[in-house]
């Protein structure tokens, strides 16, 4: 954002991320310790990941792999096993 403006973004250029991620165990816990460490503050697992100098993939999704963090979630999460 430059003076208040914004910018809208090419959309064939962008994913949208998904929740869980994974990455062996051993990777993301040195990553987790080294951000700590230097103060570095990452949005997710991925970030931490490419922080310690890994390189991070992208694979094809669903929105039905839901996460569930709050009592709407797990209303949507019982209408999907009810169908």
């Amino acid at each position: 954002m430059k003076d208040g403006k914004l910018k809208t973004l090419n959309r064939d250029h962008l994913w949208a991320a998904q929740t869980p991620q994974g990455f062996s165990y051993d990777l993301i816990i040195k990553a987790h310790e080294k951000a700590k460490k230097d103060g570095f503050y990452a949005t997710d697992d991925a970030a931490l990941a490419e922080s310690f100098g890994h390189d991070v993939a992208i694979v094809h999704g669903s929105y039905d792999n839901i996460k569930i963090t709050n009592p709407e979630d797990l209303q949507k999460a019982s209408s999907y096993v009810n169908k």
